[in-house]
Parts: structure tokens; C-alpha cells; sequence
């Protein structure tokens, strides 16, 4: 049987039979840590994307066959109206899966495979998605860990600056925190740009000395991908790049810059070698 497009199911229809990428897979849990269901993105062979939810009671029967990036069939599950809150991805539809929902992985995988799902959006346009979620690119260069007031949990502070030179804050919370590996994010950022980009967070206007000011958070459902193969990511990773071409009588080499392209365009030949003699 042929596999159903994520666009084309509804809940009017009977036997969805779908081949999807588990793109993201989180728990979602009360203030008090107890989970109140399974979370997942799910992405078609064509890109398209979709939400699951698997409630409480039904997470030990497919829990296990479950992992991020494997791609799968799934049969015997509902199609629901997307909820009107804290949308994940922009499908008018979701999908609630059960313990008679089946789930087998597909062997071997099909090559080139769309895996990751994502909506950019500018730093400026953030305001107008705060309590929105799962869009953004930025470039990670600061991280620290901070612990927030009541319940004691793990925050890191990172600070991003997009291609134009805006910056703006993503706190990540709990797990989150612990799993971005700053210290490898941090020193790769010496030698090369390091281009991130962000989902699952959530934008908010807290107050400050100097008036309202719009944060990013990132909880359970955030997820990063740090130079990846992304066209996104390739656009964004080549406007940082500049080649210079080196030779002697023997040799012609290519050297591969990476740093702020004022600081490098329309400079004379004698400045660009310097700065290459100094890195």
C-alpha cells in the first residue's frame, strides 16, 4: 500500500498508512516533572511536517520504537484539529497515536530523506511571535549556567547574533541546558563560523530597566543543529566565507577564511596576508 502524504490525511478518513521521519521526539511534563504525554514532529518524504501526540498511558507500548532520525511506517492512529496553542509546526491537523498504532522501521532507509523541519524567522520579526514557537537561525558565540528562583533548575544563557548584527537572548532549561555542548560550541568558533539553527523555543517580553525586552527559552521541545547540511545553514555559513588563493614556484593553495566580511572585503592584498599570518 502506498504511503499517505501528511497533507493529505484528515479526520474524516479511515487506514492512514504513513512513511515519516521522527524529526523530534520529547516528553511533555507538568510543573511537578510528571510526564503528561509523548511529543513528536514527523516529516513526509516531501517535506511536509506534522505534530503526535501519544497520551500518558499508551508511552510504554511505543516508546521503544521510537528514536530521533529513524524513519518509519506508522498504521492505526487518529487524526485530530491541531490545538490552537503553542502550534509546534503550521499543519492544520495532528495526530494522536495509541497503543494499537503500529510502528515499523523502515529497512533500508531511502536515501535523502528530508529530516529536519523548520521556519526562519529575523530577530526584528520576533516580537511579533512571542508564545509562538519553532522559529528561528542564529549564531551561538556565549554560553554560561545559571540556576532560576523556587525549584531549583539548570539554566544556560546563550547569546545570538543574526547576519545582520542583531543580537538577541535564548535561556535553555532543565536537560536542555546540560545537553548544549557550550565548550565545543565555543572553541569550533575559533577556528570557523558557527552556524545554529534553533526550534522548538518559545519567544516572551520580560521587563528590564531599559522598557520591554523579547527573550527566547527553550524547554523540552527545543532542539539545535549546528552546521549541518542545511540549505539554510549553507546560505548563512557562506556569507562568512572568503577564499584567497596562495602559490609559489611549486604550489597553489586555497586558504578559507572565516571572519566579519567588513573586516575583509576591498582590504589590499598586504593586509589580507597579514591576517592570514596571524591567525
Amino acid at each position: 500500500m502506498a504511503a499517505n502524504m501528511l497533507t493529505e490525511l484528515n479526520p474524516h478518513g479511515l487506514n492512514w498508512n504513513i512513511r515519516v521521519c521522527i524529526s523530534r521526539l520529547w516528553e511533555f511534563c507538568d510543573k511537578n516533572g510528571q510526564i503528561k504525554h509523548q511529543d513528536l514532529v514527523i516529516i513526509d518524504e516531501k517535506s511536509n511536517a506534522m505534530y503526535v501526540e501519544i497520551p500518558q498511558e499508551d508511552i510504554p507500548y511505543l516508546k521503544p520504537h521510537l528514536q530521533e532520525g529513524k524513519i518509519v511506517d506508522i498504521k492505526r492512529f487518529l487524526v485530530q484539529r491541531a490545538k490552537s496553542i503553542y502550534k509546534v509546526v503550521e499543519a492544520p491537523y495532528m495526530i494522536k497515536l495509541t497503543q494499537r498504532s503500529i510502528i515499523t522501521p523502515v529497512v533500508p532507509e531511502p536515501p535523502n530523506f528530508p529530516k529536519y523541519v523548520y521556519n526562519l524567522t529575523q530577530f526584528s520579526e520576533l516580537p511579533q511571535h512571542v508564545n509562538l514557537t519553532d522559529r528561528f537561525l542564529a549564531v551561538s558565540n556565549v554560553a554560561k549556567v545559571q540556576y532560576g528562583y523556587g525549584k531549583l533548575q539548570t539554566k544556560r544563557t546563550i547569546i545570538l547574533k543574526d547576519d545582520k548584527g542583531n543580537s538577541i537572548e535564548i535561556s535553555l532549561w532543565g536537560p536542555r541546558a546540560i545537553e548544549f555542548d557550550a565548550e565545543t560550541v565555543y572553541a569550533n568558533g575559533q577556528e570557523t563560523a558557527v552556524i545554529v539553527i534553533f526550534v522548538g523555543t518559545l519567544a516572551k517580553t520580560i521587563k528590564t530597566e531599559k522598557g520591554d525586552k523579547v527573550i527566547l527559552t527553550g524547554n523540552s521541545a527545543c532542539r539545535w543543529y549546528i552546521n549541518e547540511d542545511i540549505p539554510a545553514i549553507n546560505e548563512f555559513y557562506s556569507k562568512y566565507k572568503l577564499c584567497v588563493m596562495g602559490s609559489d614556484n611549486t604550489h597553489e593553495l586555497e586558504f578559507v577564511l572565516f571572519d566579519k566580511k567588513a573586516e575583509l572585503i576591498g582590504k589590499p592584498v598586504e593586509k589580507i596576508d597579514q591576517y592570514v599570518r596571524q591567525k
